[in-house]
């Protein structure tokens, strides 16, 4: 029995989580697609004189993040990161164990998260170094 239930959240994980997202970032893509040639075929339709070129580009533009927001995820990241590795000590001081797979796995974490605040950090004082 847990044999099974490993293989399946083994196999979740690894094969159906990521189908699922590149399914629904392929659904996303065919539906701006799809928007984009209703719009076409309705103007052409009404004989509306419209510059393709143009509404492709307005209706394929992505919206800028402000180096505020980066600033902002950035610190949560950082701040998530440091309350998970001030919680793998606590439990580690408490556990007189050494590492576990749980508290290593908190550990990792808290690292990940650290250096992705990190990184938005740096991407949030690159783009204002550049800006100015």
């Amino acid at each position: 029995m847990v044999d099974i239930l490993e293989f399946l959240s083994v196999f979740s994980i690894c094969v159906a989580l990521p189908a699922l997202i590149v399914w629904l970032f392929m659904r996303k893509s065919m539906n701006k697609t799809n928007k984009l040639s209703q719009i076409i075929i309705t103007a052409m339709e009404k004989n509306i004189d419209i510059d393709i070129e143009s509404v492709t580009k307005l209706l394929h533009k992505s919206p800028q993040k402000s180096p505020i927001s980066k600033l902002l995820i950035g610190n949560i990241c950082s701040l998530i990161g440091v309350a998970i590795i001030v919680f793998f000590i606590i439990l580690d001081c408490y556990n007189q164990l050494g590492i576990n797979d749980f508290s290593g796995t908190l550990l990792l974490s808290g690292i990940i998260l650290i250096a992705l605040g990190i990184a938005y950090y740096i991407t949030y004082f690159v783009e204002k170094k550049s800006n100015n």
